[in-house]
């Protein structure tokens, strides 16, 4: 990287790396892991950032090198704000949906991303989405956005909470007349969910294919294959079906797969989405 002065233009660092570079990022063997015994419809954790051995200010100190998922949130939150900086219209969901449908599961080698745990490829539950990535948050293609009812709707759904309980965030009565399961909260990842609605953020004219990485035991099928969008923040719809292949006490292991939508008219984008299925 070139390092630029404040009030020049010319560069005034250029670090050069020595020596055999280290494979990065691994999942820490501290991160926090899924899958979430609460919700277990929704799939976390929702992505992992830099948290080992991080160099920042400290209060009554200079500096300070700390680990932790206290290290690895502000990373998160900062890309947020960049994203909020460019576009201050979107929402926190649309955000959220950015920065996981763009993260990234291969580390610096091109190979998938390892978990410290147990030196293999990564799966969704230590690893959710992927590893953030900044660049690629700005522009994500499409959006899986949410609005508070959607919020709502799933507390309502959770059969958790009393209504009078729901009704304090709502502010109104009857805070649920229309319950759903939270699987069906419009949510960037997928666990046993059949609909969902994505917003072209991206150009006009835009089409996207669908591409799905099913798991061993069950069948992953979308419809439709193809979504086309003719303006920009319009919204498609699509169903997800999940047909197992094998009887369900042959195996109790979580499974894992994705689907992706590649556009191939309009853009470059690849929105994509992890699945974790038991």
């Amino acid at each position: 990287p070139t390092f630029t002065a404040r009030r020049s233009q010319e560069p005034v660092l250029t670090p050069l790396l020595v020596g055999k570079s280290l494979t990065a990022p691994i999942v820490a063997a501290f991160s926090s892991r899924g899958l979430s015994t609460a919700f277990p419809d929704i799939l976390k954790p929702d992505v992992i950032a830099p948290g080992v051995n991080i160099l920042a200010a400290w209060t009554n100190g200079s500096y300070k090198i700390v680990s932790g998922t206290s290290m690895s949130c502000p990373h998160v939150s900062g890309i947020a704000a960049l994203i909020r900086a460019v576009h201050p219209t979107r929402t926190p969901a649309a955000i959220k949906s950015a920065l996981m449908t763009s993260s990234s599961i291969l580390d610096n080698r091109n190979r998938p991303i390892k978990d410290a745990v147990t030196l293999k490829a990564a799966d969704p539950f230590p690893m959710g989405a992927g590893h953030v990535h900044p660049t690629a948050t700005i522009n994500p293609g499409l959006v899986y956005d949410m609005g508070p009812e959607d919020y709502i709707n799933f507390l309502c759904g959770l059969k958790v909470y009393t209504e009078k309980q729901i009704a304090l965030l709502s502010h109104k009565w009857p805070p649920c007349p229309n319950s759903e399961r939270s699987a069906d909260l419009n949510y960037p990842s997928f666990s046993v969910v059949k609909h969902r609605n994505v917003t072209n953020v991206g150009g006009k004219n835009a089409v996207y294919k669908v591409w799905v990485k099913s798991t061993p035991n069950v069948k992953v099928s979308v419809e439709p294959h193809t979504l086309v969008f003719k303006k920009q923040h319009e919204t498609a719809s699509f169903n997800v079906t999940f047909q197992s292949k094998v009887d369900a006490s042959v195996s109790a292991a979580a499974e894992f797969g994705e689907i992706s939508w590649k556009c191939v008219h309009g853009g470059t984008h690849v929105v994509r989405s992890p699945l974790a299925l038991s």
